[in-house]
């Protein structure tokens, strides 16, 4: 494994670990506040969160394999509804598991990739233009910690 594998990973485990520790911290009443980020509420969030992660992946191992091409946003946004639809009767420890399977599925893919790969082009759709690496890092530990702290403001409001 390479130091920039091992940083990315790290990246990954403390964002995870931020949001478990926000996910044990709520209480029930928190999941039905109103999340002001497109989703209608906390749950919302996390269902989105636990569908992301192996959503992303795919993502990004799709743009690995058609550069320079990219995938369309409309796809991306109606993978997200359809994903977060089926997902939001789930309770949170579904949720939670779920969450843990699309990291398993990402550290199995890390695992595979070796320094060279992370320096190699693709076109994502959300981010543009970028190395691996980066697309890694803002499609999986960056998004996540943006989702986090848009529901700590969320519970930040009565």
């Amino acid at each position: 494994m390479s130091a920039r594998l091992d940083t990315l990973r790290l990246d990954l485990l403390a964002t995870r670990d931020d949001l478990l520790a926000l996910i044990d911290a709520l209480a029930p009443s928190d999941l039905s506040r109103p999340a002001h980020n497109g989703y209608r509420d906390v749950h919302d969030t996390l269902a989105h969160l636990a569908s992301a992660e192996s959503g992303r992946l795919l993502l990004t191992q799709t743009c690995l394999l058609i550069y320079p091409l990219t995938v369309p946003q409309f796809v991306i946004n109606l993978v997200n509804a359809l994903n977060v639809g089926a997902k939001k009767r789930k309770s949170i420890e579904a949720l939670k598991r779920d969450l843990e399977s699309g990291r398993a599925q990402v550290w199995r893919w890390l695992d595979r990739l070796r320094e060279a790969d992370l320096d190699r082009r693709v076109n994502d759709p959300i981010h543009g233009r970028r190395m691996l690496g980066d697309v890694i890092r803002l499609g999986h530990a960056s998004h996540e910690r943006g989702h986090i702290e848009e529901i700590r403001r969320a519970l930040s409001h009565p």
